[in-house]
């Protein structure tokens, strides 16, 4: 699988949705590029943003 990477200028609206049975998944996907994260808005449906917001 290819990789593409994109660089960001500027702050962006991100929003956080995932079905019940991947929250976990985006969960640690968040975890992992936090970093990058903590620069951008982010919302979400109010349970994966609240999940989200506790990990």
């Amino acid at each position: 699988m290819n990789k593409l990477t994109l660089s960001l200028h500027r702050q962006k609206n991100i929003a956080l949705i995932a079905h019940d049975g991947k929250k976990q998944e985006l969960i640690a996907w968040c975890r992992e590029h936090a970093e990058t994260l903590n620069h951008h808005f982010l919302c979400g449906t109010g349970t994966t943003a609240r999940m989200i917001t506790e990990a």
